[in-house]
């Protein structure tokens, strides 16, 4: 699906919409991580149970490839509308009904949410920008990211506090209700040109043998399951080193969006000028030695912040430096590579949680597990080095 490219004006407002857009899907799957202690206290379960609850959005992902023919089927602006409205339908039977068994299936809508929404945008995006210029465009797109979290983990942090679980979900619908209607209103729309039919699933099922795929996908679901395999404990280490309040812990998560911001801004500012490949070897190499240092940071709230900072930033060099070139593997199939991508995170992601979790639980210490995260963090780098090529 090609498009002619836009005016550089109407390029930049599409890029800022989109970005925008991003908000919504992105709280619903970021706002728990800080909060995992005060929300299974609120629910009256205990903090495994909300810790599988991430682990199953995140599995949302898996059915990522499922939805992909539904761009080329419908259009991507349609599919992308679906997604908000899946987002809102979502967070409207958390706040109405309440109640553990909901709110986890409204936790399970917005990581169907995100998961269609993200490879329509990036399909959608990547039809309308030359790769030249394309490290530029998607990183801008994942400030949306980021903002979830500068925006949503005090906001959620101050919500819980004064107003309970109902109010975080009030905040999402808004987002999602407004990017519903800039989407609806001055996104350009974009035509369908293929059917699903016998020949797309057959395209669907060979995409899967292709090496580069299978390559960037192990380096996805290392890099990611390492990451996550941290980020789903470390709101209770923080808490149980710092002693921080609902609203401090919030404050405190701002730290990881900086450093994600300032990730895609060097990504944004430099990747297609430095090499994008080049890119994402240094921030993956970088996110391995903070794996290793970070747990033993936890004698000084500052020292922790700054480390949690270059963590993340890390991280986001390697994660939206590598999604240029994961579009360009096959340009014919975008919306497929896109999808597969958002299913080995989803697979990093869930695994990470489930792992994460069980091995923190049973060790009780974050650095006897970080030395498990930063071999797999190795195993990503070979990854990417040997097995994904760019251009």
């Amino acid at each position: 699906m090609t498009t002619k490219q836009p005016p550089q004006n109407h390029t930049a407002r599409m890029i800022g919409i989109i970005t925008f857009a991003r908000l919504a899907p992105n709280m619903g799957r970021r706002v728990l991580y800080p909060f995992i202690p005060a929300i299974s206290r609120f629910l009256g379960v205990g903090v495994n149970d909300i810790q599988t609850v991430i682990a199953l959005q995140s599995g949302m992902g898996l059915f990522s490839p499922l939805a992909a023919p539904l761009s080329s089927r419908f259009g991507r602006k349609r599919v992308m509308l679906g997604a908000l409205g899946l987002c809102i339908f979502g967070g409207i039977m958390g706040a109405v009904i309440g109640g553990f068994a909901i709110i986890a299936v409204t936790f399970l809508l917005f990581g169907a949410s995100k998961m269609i929404y993200d490879p329509a945008f990036q399909a959608y995006l990547s039809d309308k920008v030359p790769y030249e210029k394309r490290a530029q465009a998607l990183g801008i797109t994942e400030l949306g990211w980021a903002f979830a979290l500068i925006i949503g983990a005090p906001m959620t942090g101050i919500l819980l506090e004064n107003a309970g679980l109902s109010a975080v979900f009030w905040m999402i619908i808004s987002f999602a209700t407004l990017a519903f209607i800039l989407i609806a209103l001055f996104l350009p729309s974009d035509k369908p040109t293929t059917a699903y039919n016998h020949q797309e699933r057959t395209r669907f099922r060979s995409l899967f043998s292709h090496p580069q795929v299978l390559g960037a996908g192990l380096f996805i679901i290392l890099l990611i399951g390492a990451n996550e395999m941290f980020f789903i404990n470390y709101g209770a280490w923080m808490e149980a080193n710092f002693g921080l309040p609902l609203g401090a812990l919030g404050v405190a998560t701002v730290v990881i969006a900086l450093a994600e911001i300032s990730g895609e801004g060097i990504v944004i500012a430099f990747a297609d000028r430095f090499g994008k490949k080049r890119m994402a070897l240094i921030g993956t190499g970088l996110t391995v030695v903070c794996h290793l240092v970070l747990p033993q940071l936890g004698f000084s709230l500052p020292l922790a912040l700054v480390g949690l900072f270059v963590f993340f930033l890390a991280f986001e060099l390697a994660i939206v430096s590598s999604l240029p070139i994961l579009s360009e593997i096959l340009p014919t199939e975008r919306a497929l590579v896109m999808s597969a991508n958002t299913s080995a995170a989803a697979l990093g992601r869930m695994g990470g949680a489930w792992l994460g979790g069980i091995l923190y639980a049973l060790l009780g210490n974050l650095g006897i597990l970080s030395l498990l995260t930063g071999l797999i963090g190795v195993g990503a780098v070979l990854a990417l080095w040997h097995m994904v090529h760019e251009g």
